[in-house]
């Protein structure tokens, strides 16, 4: 027997929906249509038709609104691929760094067991050098960040279709008592479906904000450029005048790390303060998208005369 999909399950979801949905639709019916002169009864009944339909169009919007969402980000010049190649990239070179500073004062501290007195005191002063130690500390912080982050960003490239759908259905459930967790299902699949791989963007637009005609070049440059390196075909994109010219840029933005930027503090900003910014404004996106998506419920995209 064939494993189910993550597209298979979404459209398992969706047809739970249709279901769902009919069934809020005809409850709804039933409970305008009693002979009961109780004015809750008529508007709980008027309610579940509007969300049977609202359910309705959600279902049949699905694929419409996962190509919009893709469309956007390709306007926007973003991409889950080479997002998530930068990502892997800065996670990977925070790991090496990590390693080797964790490496340094380990055999330090290795060298000052030692009983030659001058070695040991180099291993010892160097082992116990608070800076260096609160260097790797804080590298193995942000090294854990950006490994939750990753870890958190194939989750949501993946897995956003499927919450989709399943948003959906819990939209449809009669009574309205999946409407909450259905929106902002919903809400948070579209938010940071668009908007992860829209953080390097925005990581540039803060950088320029805070160094306003420095032009200093963005970590996220670096990490681009070695994902240009890494590419075997790359030597053959570069003519001879534009090879000299492609390493005379990198020597002028590592030059200006230097002379003009502390690399440490654009560090911090580029690599956690600015991430962390990004991703509260993409909560509060999603709150705010699920609340329109909710309250919407009362409401139908077409006009009802029945009522």
């Amino acid at each position: 027997m064939r494993e189910m999909s993550l597209s298979d399950l979404s459209n398992m979801f969706l047809d739970y929906a249709a279901i769902l949905a009919t069934i809020t639709y005809t409850l709804g019916g039933l409970l305008f249509m009693l002979p009961i002169p109780v004015h809750g009864v008529k508007k709980w009944g008027q309610n579940m038709i509007k969300d049977g339909i609202y359910a309705t169009f959600w279902t049949a919007i699905y694929d419409a609104v996962l190509k919009f969402a893709n469309f956007l980000m390709g306007l926007l010049g973003a991409s889950w691929p080479t997002y998530m190649f930068t990502l892997s990239t800065a996670t990977g070179t925070l790991g090496a760094a990590y390693t080797m500073l964790a490496g340094i004062i380990a055999g330090a501290k290795a060298i000052g067991g030692l009983d030659i007195p001058i070695i040991s005191g180099i291993g010892k002063a160097v082992g116990s050098f608070q800076p260096l130690i609160a260097a790797t500390q804080g590298m193995g912080d942000l090294l854990e960040f950006y490994i939750l982050l990753y870890a958190f960003s194939v989750f949501i490239e993946f897995t956003a279709p499927l919450l989709i759908a399943l948003g959906v259905m819990f939209m449809s459930l009669p009574f309205r008592i999946g409407r909450g967790i259905g929106s902002m299902l919903i809400a948070f699949s579209l938010v940071f479906y668009i908007g992860l791989p829209l953080l390097p963007v925005f990581d540039g637009l803060i950088l320029a904000a805070l160094f306003a005609g420095l032009k200093l070049p963005s970590i996220w440059d670096f990490l681009a450029t070695a994902q240009f390196l890494s590419d075997p075909a790359a030597a053959t994109l570069l003519t001879v005048n534009g090879t000299v010219q492609f390493f005379q840029d990198l020597v002028n933005d590592v030059y200006i790390l230097v002379q003009v930027g502390n690399p440490i503090v654009l560090l911090l900003i580029e690599g956690l303060i600015v991430p962390i910014l990004y991703l509260t404004i993409l909560v509060g996106l999603t709150v705010g998208l699920a609340e329109a998506i909710g309250e919407r419920t009362g409401n139908v995209p077409i006009v009802l005369d029945i009522f």
